[in-house]
């Protein structure tokens, strides 16, 4: 190696081992620096608990606080934490079932005049079908017995009548015969002969009225006579059918109407049994032993409120009007935005430390809402809602108190 050479080689080597010297106290500085990390602002919420929801099958009034036990008071399943003032709703369930006592005494009478106006229908269908026999039978006595029967009387009548006309001429001839022999003088026989042939000249006239009558009785009489016999059967037919319908319409309708009664009666008789139901729920008891939390589970989260409960206050339903918590089961719940949320570092344990009492520090794991606290949050546009689980359990944590919760950044 000539003397160049070894110079350019040696400027190399030192190049080299000051690069190398001049690196090393940058590598320890990034070893000794600190992770970058974040603080979030939480509150303490239940992860264990049950909620106490009003849900009244008919009350709809307004629901005030008689008595009410204290937020944060430990109780046992089955104790009562609230009441309610029920003279409202005792007055109510008064009134409905007067109602409903008022309406079984309407019934009742509804019902025997029901029965009355069956009694009454059937009595009146009885009549309609006896005048209607009635007409039947006396239809068949004209066609049968008396129309024949004037028949023949009229007929026996005619012959009767032409043998008189017959005796009268032949008594007329027998004296005209008698006298053309006799001796008596003509005065005389003038008169009888006369008398005679009057006689037979009346007879023969009333002969034939009799003949013009029977033919009018037969044609006109007897025929209208049987025609309105007919009329009469078929309109008591008419009747009786009419009857019988209007009958059926009538007991149709009084069956719709004791429908109608005894759905009504129904209806109040379960708006009655809604309200004694309703009723017993104005004493509210704790479905398990924890603490009592005024409000709901939901109302703890940050940016909400949860309600304060005193004697007097007014309640509500269908939302949770208690809850009922385990105390080992809290846990923070914090709001990240998406382009922070982006950087935390989840497999890092995070640290938090209570507002109050900022003494007391602890470490935890975050995490996004597991499903077991899902009812409690979803993704927001802007942030994500965070669950920062405690290592150990704390005592004198409260629902709604404020703790700061430190994550570290990627």
């Amino acid at each position: 190696m000539n003397k160049a050479s070894a110079f350019t080689c040696a400027l190399l080597i030192g190049a080299t081992t000051s690069l190398l010297g001049a690196q090393e106290p940058e590598a320890v500085q990034q070893e000794s620096t600190a992770p970058e990390t974040t603080a979030k602002l939480g509150r303490v919420v239940p992860f264990d608990a049950e909620q106490v929801v009003l849900e009244f099958e008919r009350w709809s009034g307004s629901l005030r606080f008689e008595e009410v036990a204290k937020h944060g008071t430990m109780v046992e399943e089955g104790q009562v934490i609230a009441r309610f003032d029920t003279r409202a709703m005792e007055q109510r369930v008064r009134e409905t079932q007067q109602r409903l006592e008022s309406m079984w005494t309407r019934n009742e009478t509804a019902q025997g005049r029901a029965d009355l106006a069956d009694e009454s229908a059937q009595r009146k269908l009885h009549d309609s079908e006896l005048a209607l026999q009635d007409a039947r039978e006396a239809d068949t006595n004209w066609r049968e017995f008396e129309l024949p029967h004037q028949s023949k009387s009229a007929s026996m009548s005619a012959t009767r009548i032409q043998h008189g006309i017959d005796d009268a001429a032949d008594e007329l001839a027998q004296l005209e015969a008698m006298y053309t022999e006799d001796e008596l003088t003509d005065a005389t026989e003038e008169i009888v002969l006369q008398r005679s042939r009057r006689n037979l000249a009346r007879q023969q006239v009333s002969a034939k009225l009799a003949a013009a009558m029977r033919k009018f009785t037969a044609e006109v009489r007897w025929a209208r006579t049987t025609r309105d016999s007919a009329l009469r059967v078929e309109r008591a037919e008419i009747a009786l059918d009419n009857l019988r319908r209007s009958l059926e319409f009538d007991r149709t309708d009084r069956v719709i109407q004791a429908m109608e009664r005894e759905q009504a009666t129904q209806k109040l008789k379960n708006e009655w049994e809604e309200l004694k139901a309703d009723l017993e729920h104005f004493v509210i008891k704790a479905p398990r032993s924890g603490m009592l939390l005024h409000g709901g589970a939901r109302q703890y989260h940050p940016d909400t409120k949860a309600p304060r409960f005193e004697k007097y206050a007014d309640g509500y339903q269908r939302r949770p009007l208690f809850t009922i918590a385990n105390p080992a089961g809290f846990g923070v719940v914090f709001h990240v935005a998406e382009d922070v949320f982006s950087k935390l570092d989840l497999e890092q344990a995070a640290t938090a430390e209570i507002v109050t009492n900022p003494n007391v520090k602890v470490s935890g794991k975050i995490s996004i809402t597991p499903s077991s606290y899902a009812g409690y949050g979803t993704l927001g546009n802007k942030t994500i809602i965070c669950v920062f689980q405690f290592d150990s359990q704390i005592e004198g944590l409260m629902p709604g108190m404020g703790v700061n919760v430190h994550c570290t950044l990627k």
